[in-house]
């Protein structure tokens, strides 16, 4: 894990030169330089662009494993406007809740877990 990262995934398409598609609507990345140009000319960012800081890695078949394991949740993306509204918390509790009862229990998990 490493928080010296930065990602962005946004609705911007081609305004943002080399952004690539990963679902009808919804793009990531691109020339950082243009979504800094994008963000300081006050056009709307709430509901089209996300910011990311860090990343986790894994081991060859780490993730594999882990998915086969039930330690990951995965949802389809039915709304690419979606995923962009929304922030911190709310945006999170939101997510759980749509993916139905199973995942009920992840609801009252505390923010920071050390203090568990």
């Amino acid at each position: 894990m490493s928080c010296d990262r930065l990602y962005f995934i946004h609705t911007l398409g081609d305004i943002i030169p080399g952004a690539r598609c990963i679902c009808p609507g919804l793009y990531i990345g691109g020339d950082f330089n243009s979504m800094l140009d994008y963000v300081n000319s006050d056009y709307p960012v709430e509901g089209t662009i996300r910011f990311y800081l860090g990343y986790s890695g894994w081991g060859i078949g780490q993730l594999d494993e882990e998915l086969k394991d039930n330690v990951w949740a995965v949802t389809s993306i039915t709304d690419a406007d979606s995923i962009l509204l929304g922030a911190e918390d709310g945006y999170w509790h939101g997510q759980v809740r749509s993916m139905g009862n199973n995942y009920k229990g992840w609801l009252y998990h505390p923010q920071n877990p050390r203090l568990n």
